[in-house]
């Protein structure tokens, strides 16, 4: 008796492979976008606010002159007063980080330094793909109309006053 394999047989072999292969296809899409979170996740301003003609920092030097409850922002207009995270790095050194973003593409910080409006800081967001998972994140920012701030992540900018 000789093996032999129908045409019918391969046509279903030939069925089951490919429905295989697109199922696995699919898991594999699934797979790459499963630690995607749903929500949008604010992204962050890393920053210090240095004297205009010294350089020295206001809030973090030896000698500040503002202390550190001394500061705080509206975002686009809402009624909260936010204050800014102090972090300190071993790369960035002592700073303010502010976490803001998300839905809106363009909006405006104001930052308040012992109760008075000292930067108006008016940003753009872009998407971000690099990671696989879609993310909104700070494109740049202008600074009262002048100051142009731009490849903000991981950097520290400086706010001169």
């Amino acid at each position: 008796m000789k093996n032999t394999i129908s045409i019918s047989g391969l046509k279903w072999a030939f069925l089951i492979i490919s429905v295989l292969m697109v199922i696995q296809s699919c898991n594999k899409k699934g797979a790459e976008n499963a630690n995607c979170l749903p929500a949008i996740i604010p992204d962050s301003l890393r920053f210090n606010i240095v004297d205009k003609n010294t350089g020295e920092d206001l809030f973090f030097s030896n000698t500040p002159v503002y202390t550190t409850n001394q500061i705080h922002f509206l975002i686009d207009d809402m009624a909260t007063n936010i204050s800014p995270v102090v972090k300190t790095s071993v790369s960035l050194g002592k700073h303010f980080l502010i976490r803001f973003g998300g839905y809106n593409k363009t909006g405006s910080l104001k930052t308040y330094i012992a109760g008075k409006l000292q930067y108006n800081i008016e940003y753009t967001m872009r998407e971000d793909k690099t990671t696989g998972c879609l993310r909104i994140v700070l494109d740049k920012i202008k600074v009262n109309g002048g100051q142009v701030e731009t490849n903000l992540k991981d950097r520290v900018v400086l706010l001169k006053m």
